[in-house]
């Protein structure tokens, strides 16, 4: 836990830090232009101008820039100059903001000459913005002349949100005690304040603002806050260039989940451990109560709960292995800062051979439906959304890799300030090369790998956090539709990859002017039902074992007017078992050519126990041997029982360890 706690503050810093510089620097300049307003350097009509001129690399996130004059009484008079982002260009659009109810704040600017707003919905912008004023003076009456007023959209800041910590587990207050961003974004709609909620959720947000309201966090600080009995870990920092706090939560469940390790030792150990430790206080018990006064009841007493021990274990970590992880995902993407070390070498790479900048294309996959066509050919349909710049010249297309057959569609082509939005429906069948070695408790993940369709173009595709409200929870199944059903099998997460991209025509003699840049892979986890496993495929051979039990019950030195024990009928019933375990055994094989699969090993079991109990059945007709006959076979059959539920708990615990 430790260290997950260590990966979620130093996102959490990150994602304050960008904040910090980007917001602060936008902010800059806006003060900057209120001194020159006020000194009359520049002209409030030309602001707009220059604005373009400066602040071309902030456009992602500034949807206008207007100015708001006032009177001698310096109350709002007008606003007819504001100049609204279209096609990275600032246009002047002459909107009239101060008709809007946000005139209130707006007039507040007496008190608080540089001030930002709550989140609320601009009705001329038609989105969702938070709004920063600065004011500008007369030079000669220092009286306020007017606002600067900056809008800036509230998806630029979720974006920088998603990219790092992600938006699940974040909140942002402002000093005032407002909410600029909240995962349940009905807090943004109702512009709520922290004394408006009693939510579980609210109450630790209050906890944590008076918190730094008492002692300001200017660094990362750290805090348990204990709610209705459950201790919520979280982390939490002031920003230096806005009056924002920002935190993130995490009850102990979301700190489970995002601990991912691959390691699943411990947890056998410990399952085999109590298990043996149950069976041998049991035996205990069941000696002292019966006193040694019926060796052959307490026999069969003490056989009969070891073996039931062993059975009750097996499917106890047949159950625990659904919420284990067999997947490594140590290289998901879930941060933007995770995305942008793995392309920093593919950067490097092309700089040193003068090949100018790789163009990220933010991407978003929804898988709709997926199919297993065979074990290890599969068909999957649904929707891939891409961001493209303006004016790029970038080659439109998507190529999946390795599959069998693609169909494509585009299906909306549309236009924001900042991007060329295409949206892709595709049906594509892919082979893959599925791990069935813990069949049919399967652990595996369903891939899909995409790249751009002219492969010499250096674009490489990126996961769209904004989309996703973050990738940070690799648990939350993001990029899946939530109707999916795939039969046999349960999605138990999703993440990002970037994985060699093989399908690029590359020349390899003329590397000098080539980068292999990667594919964008997207990964479904997927675990087998537990009810489907037990049902299809344990119930044959347990049903063998029981059958080939009661064959082995039939040896006995006592004839019985209903049974009657003969060597050449256990011969030949045992020969007819062994063909059934044979057939089914090529039969699955014919199906999966897996290396060695766990349910292999029960039937490596039964081949054995198929041979045994006709030698077993000899020694007894034939022999003399005091360890055969003794209880008219009894140790046999209690070693059969025992040594069977045994083999198959060990094993289970071995292959899923």
């Amino acid at each position: 836990m430790l260290q997950i706690k260590k990966q979620q503050s130093e996102l959490l810093v990150i994602t304050s830090s960008s904040l910090d510089q980007k917001i602060g620097n936008i902010t800059g300049h806006m003060d900057n232009y209120a001194n020159q307003l006020s000194t009359h350097e520049i002209k409030p009509k030309d602001l707009g101008q220059i604005i373009n001129r400066d602040l071309k690399v902030n456009y992602s996130s500034i949807l206008g820039v207007g100015v708001i004059f006032f009177d001698q009484r310096e109350n709002v008079k007008h606003h007819r100059l504001y100049w609204e982002l279209q096609n990275y260009y600032l246009v002047n659009k002459r909107y009239n903001k101060t008709r809007d109810d946000e005139i209130r704040w707006l007039a507040k600017s007496k008190q608080y000459p540089k001030r930002w707003s709550r989140p609320y919905y601009d009705k001329n912008l038609k989105q969702y913005v938070i709004s920063y004023i600065t004011t500008f003076y007369d030079p000669e009456t220092h009286q306020a002349e007017g606002l600067v007023v900056l809008d800036i959209d509230l998806k630029g800041l979720v974006s920088l949100i998603a990219k790092n910590i992600g938006e699940k587990f974040t909140t942002v207050i402002s000093d005032d005690g407002y909410y600029v961003y909240s995962a349940n974004s009905e807090k943004i709609v109702t512009r709520a304040n922290l004394t408006q909620s009693n939510d579980n959720d609210s109450l630790i947000d209050r906890q944590i603002f008076d918190y730094n309201k008492t002692k300001p966090c200017l660094s990362l600080c750290h805090n348990i806050v204990n709610q209705q009995n459950i201790e919520t870990y979280t982390i939490y920092q002031h920003l230096k260039n806005v009056p924002w706090l920002i935190l993130a939560k995490f009850n102990p469940q979301d700190l489970q989940l995002l601990s991912r390790a691959t390691d699943n030792s411990d947890l056998m150990i410990k399952i085999g451990s109590i298990t043996l430790i149950v069976i041998c206080l049991g035996l205990i018990l069941i000696i002292w109560r019966m006193r040694l006064r019926n060796q052959y009841k307490l026999y069969w007493v003490a056989t009969a709960f070891i073996s039931l021990s062993f059975v009750i274990a097996t499917v106890y970590t047949w159950n625990a292995s659904r919420n284990l992880y067999f997947i490594d995902a140590s290289r998901a993407i879930t941060s933007d800062h995770v995305m942008q070390t793995a392309i920093k070498k593919y950067q490097k790479e092309a700089k040193l051979k003068n090949l100018g900048e790789i163009t990220q294309i933010p991407t978003a996959v929804i898988v709709d439906t997926a199919e297993f066509l065979t074990a290890y050919n599969l068909q999957l349909t649904g929707t891939i959304m891409q961001s493209y710049p303006l004016e790029s010249g970038i080659q439109y297309g998507i190529k999946f890799n390795n599959a069998l057959d693609s169909q494509t569609k585009l299906i909306s082509d549309s236009y924001t300030n900042s991007s060329h939005l295409l949206i892709w429906s595709f049906q594509t069948k892919i082979r893959e090369n599925f791990d069935y070695k813990d069949f049919p408790f399967n652990h595996g993940k369903i891939w899909l790998s995409i790249s751009p369709l002219n492969s010499s173009q250096r674009v490489v595709f990126t996961p769209d956090f904004s989309y996703y409200n973050g990738l940070s929870d690799i648990n939350a199944n993001y990029g899946v539709s939530p109707n999916i059903i795939v039969p046999g099998w349960l999605i138990k997460g999703s993440f990002f990859t970037f994985t060699n991209d093989d399908s690029r025509m590359i020349d390899e003699v003329d590397s000098y002017t080539t980068v292999h840049l990667p594919a964008l892979t997207f990964n479904m986890i997927v675990n087998s039902t537990i009810s489907d496993a037990i049902i299809t495929t344990i119930t044959p051979p347990v049903v063998i074992i029981l059958i080939l039990f009661m064959v082995l019950l039939t040896i006995s030195k006592h004839k019985n007017k209903f049974i009657e024990f003969k060597l050449s009928a256990i011969i030949s019933s045992s020969s007819g078992v062994l063909f059934t375990i044979v057939f089914t055994h090529v039969s699955l094989r014919n199906k999966l050519t897996s290396e060695i699969m766990y349910i292999e090993y029960i039937y490596l079991l039964m081949y054995i126990v198929v041979i045994m109990i006709p030698v077993n059945a000899f020694l007894f007709a034939k022999t003399k041997i005091k360890p055969i006959r003794y209880g008219d076979n009894l140790i046999f059959k209690s070693l059969f029982i025992l040594l069977t539920t045994g083999f198959i708990f060990a094993m289970t615990l071995y292959s899923f360890s």
